[in-house]
């Protein structure tokens, strides 16, 4: 049986997979859904943009091998 959980934004019942996980909360996903939070998620990496860079040039500085870990295409 599939479960559902009520979105907290636009009050629908949806999936738990439509769902971002959150392991401190009791069913393990956040209380609004992905695409009631996908405009604030945005919103918050277009205002942090340079530090998204920082942290991705940083991983790549300490894990120079990782992308020979998958095959290219």
């Amino acid at each position: 049986m599939d479960e559902r959980k009520h979105c907290s934004k636009c009050n629908e019942y949806k999936l738990l997979s439509e769902y971002y996980k959150a392991k401190n909360k009791p069913l393990g996903v956040k209380s609004a859904c992905k695409e009631c939070l996908k405009p604030s998620k945005q919103n918050h990496y277009q205002n942090n943009k340079e530090k998204y860079k920082k942290a991705y040039k940083e991983f790549m500085e300490r894990n120079p091998f990782y992308w020979n870990l998958y095959p290219r295409k």
